[in-house]
C-alpha cells in the first residue's frame, strides 16, 4: 500500500520566515528604523547649525550618528542570534 500523500505545507506566518530567518515585514520596519534614525539625526544637526553657526558640520555629524544608532538597531537582531551558535 502506498504512502499518504504529505500534507501541503503551510504559508510563512507574518512573524517569521519558513526557513527560521527574518520575515520581510521585519526587515522592512528595520529599514525605516534606519531612515528615520538618519532622518532625525539629521534634522537635529542642522538646527544645531542653525544656532551655533557651525554649517554643515552638524548636519553631517548628526546624520553619521544616526546611521551608526540605526545601523546598530537594524542589525541588533541579527547579532544576538550569532552568540546563540
Amino acid at each position: 500500500m502506498p504512502a499518504p500523500p504529505h500534507p501541503p505545507s503551510s504559508p510563512a506566518s507574518p512573524r517569521g520566515s519558513p526557513r527560521g530567518g527574518a520575515s520581510a515585514w521585519s526587515l522592512a520596519s528595520g529599514g525605516v528604523q534606519l531612515a528615520a534614525a538618519v532622518l532625525l539625526g539629521a534634522y537635529v544637526g542642522r538646527r544645531l547649525d542653525l544656532r551655533w553657526g557651525t554649517d554643515p558640520w552638524g548636519l553631517v555629524a548628526g546624520a553619521a550618528l544616526g546611521f551608526a544608532g540605526g545601523l546598530y538597531v537594524f542589525l541588533k537582531p541579527f547579532l544576538g542570534k550569532e552568540k546563540d551558535r
